[in-house]
């Protein structure tokens, strides 16, 4: 049977890829899953479906640390102990280790490498240390990458220009799942009873990791400002940054304006609340947040950053915004607040169009070609 290894630097990256683990199983692969499952052990639960093989492999988030060292050893011996025919490999540390391993496996032709950056970590208004660091690595373990899968217009035509991949796609991220969204019947009332939310609030959703990078902090800033005690800011999601912003809202005096309500099963319900999306990211690549709420059929505000725009229309979806700059924050905020229930419904109506090409059928076709061109033949 042919073997596939998927390899990520953190297990939570299997909620991400478990449709093309079943594709690569539909494809006749033995799959076996390389990642850091420290934190994430439940996730083995929904592998089981698949019958992975999983490793664990001490990956570290920072290029320098040394225990990317003991990563390389475990996964050359995974490697060495296995014959995988096709190796597919997500987020940075993850790619850079599993291309390096692959090296001497590709040159005796009994292996192919597959690389999905979920967003360069340089871009347009990168910081000079991340264009200094991450792009020269990216550039020459390119030459070692059989196919490149980028997910933003922006990294497909940098990556077609400077990198040596043999192969340069473009998907439309791992897509989302237009049927979740549109039979869910959920009553908003019932949910908004349930939550204690009185009628007249308006809900701004965020939904996404509590870090630097979600910025949830510019919007809390931004609301402090606009002391409009009618607005309500839900918070959805788990992260480092969850406690010190509880305390930040706490000393602003917003803690009824701002409720942070972890981790959501049932997210679905939580988008058809919401009067508009709000996604103050710094960087992004395609984010299925913002893609759910686009499918879910609710206005958006949120960064002008790159994958973000490959998703929204300013003015047409919703309204892009300075991530850096509450003042703009504020100035959208009241925008959206001052718009018309027509020009509100146009928006909606707009997204729903634009997100079934982000539809996962579409996407699974897509991966399911560049799967199969991937098939290594003795």
């Amino acid at each position: 049977m042919k073997q596939a290894l998927m390899v990520f630097h953190l297990g939570n990256f299997i909620n991400f890829e478990l449709n093309d683990i079943k594709l690569l199983t539909q494809l006749g692969y033995k799959v076996s899953v390389a990642t850091n499952f420290n934190g994430f052990e439940y996730l083995k639960e929904k592998l089981k479906t698949y019958n992975t093989t999983n490793y664990q492999i001490d990956f570290d988030r920072f290029p320098l640390s040394l225990k990317n060292i003991k990563a390389y050893k475990q996964l050359k011996q995974i490697m060495n102990d296995n014959n995988f025919s096709l190796v597919h490999c997500h987020s940075p540390m993850g790619s850079v280790i599993a291309r390096l391993v692959a090296i001497p496996f590709r040159k005796k032709g009994t292996c192919k490498v597959i690389y999905t950056p979920h967003g360069f970590h340089f871009y347009k208004g990168a910081p000079i240390l991340n264009w200094l660091i991450y792009y020269p690595i990216e550039r020459f373990l390119s030459k070692f990458t059989d196919t490149l899968i980028t997910i933003t217009k922006e990294d497909y035509q940098l990556a077609k220009q400077k990198f040596y991949s043999k192969k340069i796609e473009y998907i439309n991220g791992i897509g989302v799942d237009l049927e979740k969204f549109n039979n869910n019947k959920i009553k908003e009332t019932d949910l908004k009873k349930e939550l204690n939310i009185s009628e007249d609030k308006i809900i701004f959703l965020s939904v996404g990791e509590i870090n630097k990078n979600k910025n949830h902090i510019s919007v809390i800033k931004s609301l402090k400002k606009l002391n409009n005690p009618n607005i309500l800011y839900l918070v959805v999601g788990e992260g480092n940054l969850k406690e010190k912003l509880i305390k930040f809202v706490c000393d602003l005096g917003l803690s009824k304006q701002v409720k942070f309500l972890g981790f959501i099963k049932d997210i679905e319900n939580y988008y058809k609340i919401a009067n508009a999306f709000i996604f103050p990211s710094i960087r992004e690549g395609l984010s299925v947040a913002l893609m759910e709420a686009m499918a879910s059929g609710i206005p958006v505000l949120c960064s002008n950053i790159r994958g973000n725009t490959d998703l929204i229309d300013d003015g047409k979806g919703g309204l892009l915004f300075n991530q850096k700059n509450t003042e703009d924050i504020i100035e959208k905020i009241k925008m959206f607040l001052n718009i018309s229930y027509i020009e509100k419904q146009s928006w909606l109506n707009y997204n729903l169009q634009k997100i079934k090409d982000f539809d996962i059928k579409n996407i699974e076709i897509k991966m399911k070609g560049i799967y199969e061109q991937s098939k290594f033949y003795k």
